[in-house]
């Protein structure tokens, strides 16, 4: 009888060790720390009247941050924070000219993100991810004027030449994530679909606001941390 109790006993300290030892398990906390790219299509759109003003095919930089956090041995939650950048010619979707016909506009977001952990070993972890959220759409310049004043109305041009856009809105975003831990520290990849779109904040009734919208897929490269193993 001790034989067999003994036998048993090792045999759950075992199963207990290699499950220490998994990439992800419940109670794991990780940091995500990413770059890559987008590959998107920009839209803008003017109200009052409606109007469709511009659209292009666009490849953007992003810089995202997440922090996650195993709720179960296959769920966890999480969040991230993040931006893309996209060089435009104002002209094509803001009717708007400034002196070298170029801007930087930035979407920024803020997601709340949860992953099904279907494929987990000693040092992999592939999780199926899905982030709600909001996003911002922005921005800025001096040297502006307005291209064509019959068509476009903007509500962003201060007489003095400086432009501010700033547009809200949602985002919700889609993928897969994968993970190879040596230890704490692991390589990670995400590949991902994502659409957003954002309204220009302007008093009610003020003619001409821009709404933007983008979607695409994103690609993103970088280093993780596992505060527990």
């Amino acid at each position: 009888m001790k034989k067999y109790t003994l036998i048993a006993g090792l045999l759950l300290a075992f199963a207990g060790l290699s499950n220490a030892q998994l990439a992800y398990q419940r109670g794991t906390f990780q940091a995500n720390v990413t770059e890559g790219n987008t590959f998107s299509n920009y839209s803008t759109q003017i109200s009052s009247p409606t109007q469709e003003v511009g659209w292009g095919h666009f490849v953007g930089c992003r810089d995202p941050l997440s922090l996650e956090y195993g709720i179960s041995n296959r769920i966890s939650i999480g969040l991230s924070s993040g931006s893309d950048y996209y060089m435009l010619d104002p002209r094509q979707f803001y009717g708007l000219e400034n002196s070298n016909n170029q801007i930087k506009a930035l979407a920024s977001e803020f997601t709340i993100d949860g992953a099904y952990h279907f494929y987990v070993t000693r040092h992999l972890d592939i999780s199926a991810a899905l982030s709600l959220g909001s996003t911002t759409i922005s921005f800025s310049g001096t040297n502006g004027y307005q291209s064509n004043p019959d068509t476009y109305k903007n509500s962003f041009l201060a007489n003095d030449g400086s432009f501010n856009y700033t547009a809200k809105g949602g985002i919700i975003r889609t993928g897969i994530h994968a993970r190879y831990f040596l230890g704490h520290i692991g390589f990670v990849a995400m590949f991902t679909m994502f659409s957003e779109s954002a309204t220009q904040q302007a008093p009610k009734g003020t003619p001409g606001l821009y709404s933007t919208s983008i979607t695409g897929f994103a690609k993103e490269f970088g280093l993780c941390w596992r505060f527990k193993k």
